[in-house]
C-alpha cells in the first residue's frame, strides 16, 4: 500500500539493519525474516540492495499445483562454454538490467521478448486488441539481440510461458564500398545467420537451410521469419512489409516517410506487388527510422479507420 519509492527505501533499510546486525559481535541473531509480496518495486531493491537473487523464494502455478522455486546466483546465471570467461559478466548484468528492466516478468502471465522498437510499440497495440490475450497480464521486454540468452536459465526456472521473437539476420554479402548487396532471398539454400540466438537453439550452426520453423525448450518458444509472399525477411520491419504489401495503410507510411525510394518502386504504374519484390530495399530505407515508422503505423492504426495491417505469421502464430 506504500507509494513505490517507499517500497524499495522499505526493502533497503531492512537489508541494511539485518547486515548490520550479523556484522556484530555477538551476533545473536535466531530469528527469520519472511516477506510475501505482489510488488516488482519490492522484489527490484531486494535484489539491487543485496545484489543476488538469494533468499528469494518464488511460488508458480504448476498444474493447479503451488510450486515453491528458491533461486539463487547459481541457478540464474547464464551457462557458459568451457574456458569462456564472461559467466561473471553475465550475472552482473542480470543483476543490474533486472532493476531497470525485468523484474516484474515474476509477476506475468505470460512474457514476451523482442528485439527492436517497432516490434516493442506495434505488438502492445495488437495484444491490447485481442479478444483473448488482453484479459492476460502479458509483459513485453526489448532486449537486443545476444543478451536475450542472458535471462534463459532464468526463465526456465520461472516456468512463465515465454515468446522470444528473433530475426533471421540472414548474412549478406557486401559490394566493394562495403554496402549490403540489396538482394531479395527466396531460398535458404547456402544462407547463415549472424544471430547468435539461432545459433544457440540450431546446434551452434549458424546454417540457416534446414532449421524448423521454430525452436521450443521447456517453456521457451523461439519465432523467426519463414517465407513471406515468396521471400524470407531478415527483420520485423521486411517481415511486416511483405505480410502487408498490398495493404493502404502501410502503403501511406511509407510514402509518407521515404517519398522517393516508394515512388522509385512502385513506379507511374504504382504497382503494389513491386514493394513485395523490393521488401529488403524498403527495409534498408528504414533503417535509421525504425521509431519514426512505429510510431507512423501506431499513429495510423488509431486514427485513420483504414485497414489494420496483420502481424506475421510467425509472430502471430508464436
Amino acid at each position: 500500500f506504500m507509494h513505490p519509492q517507499m517500497q524499495e527505501l522499505f526493502i533497503k533499510y531492512i537489508n541494511d539493519t539485518v547486515s548490520s546486525l550479523l556484522k556484530s559481535k555477538e551476533k545473536n541473531v535466531n530469528s527469520q525474516l519472511i516477506i510475501t509480496t505482489h510488488s516488482s518495486h519490492i522484489l527490484n531493491s531486494k535484489i539491487h540492495s543485496g545484489n543476488t537473487f538469494n533468499s528469494i523464494n518464488y511460488i508458480v502455478n504448476d498444474n493447479k499445483h503451488s510450486n515453491v522455486i528458491a533461486l539463487n546466483d547459481e541457478k540464474v546465471k547464464p551457462k557458459i562454454k568451457k574456458g569462456e570467461d564472461k559467466e561473471n559478466k553475465d550475472l552482473i548484468f542480470l543483476k543490474k538490467h533486472i532493476k531497470y528492466k525485468v523484474s516484474e516478468l515474476f509477476f506475468s502471465d505470460a512474457i514476451i521478448f523482442i528485439e527492436g522498437v517497432t516490434e516493442e510499440t506495434l505488438l502492445r497495440y495488437f495484444l491490447d486488441n485481442h479478444s483473448v490475450l488482453n484479459k492476460y497480464y502479458i509483459s513485453i521486454f526489448k532486449i537486443d539481440g545476444a543478451h536475450g540468452l542472458v535471462y534463459h536459465e532464468l526463465i526456465k526456472l520461472l516456468k512463465v510461458p515465454s515468446l522470444l521473437i528473433t530475426d533471421l539476420d540472414i548474412k549478406r554479402s557486401e559490394d566493394e564500398n562495403g554496402e549490403k548487396e540489396v538482394v531479395q532471398i527466396s531460398t535458404l539454400a547456402g544462407t547463415t545467420t549472424t544471430n547468435k540466438t539461432i545459433k544457440k537453439y540450431n546446434n551452434d550452426s549458424e546454417q540457416l537451410e534446414n532449421i524448423p520453423e521454430y525452436y521450443e525448450e521447456s517453456n521457451i518458444r523461439v519465432v523467426y521469419q519463414g517465407k513471406i509472399n515468396g521471400y524470407y525477411a531478415t527483420s520485423f520491419e521486411e517481415a511486416f512489409i511483405l505480410t502487408n504489401y498490398d495493404n493502404e495503410l502501410l502503403n501511406t507510411v511509407l510514402k509518407e516517410m521515404r517519398p522517393k525510394v516508394y515512388k522509385k518502386i512502385i513506379g507511374d504504374d504504382e504497382d503494389k506487388k513491386m514493394i513485395k519484390d523490393n521488401s529488403f530495399k524498403l527495409h534498408k530505407s528504414l533503417s535509421n527510422g525504425k521509431s519514426e515508422f512505429a510510431s507512423s503505423l501506431l499513429y495510423e492504426f488509431i486514427t485513420s479507420g483504414a485497414e489494420i495491417p496483420m502481424l506475421p505469421e510467425y509472430i502471430s502464430g508464436g
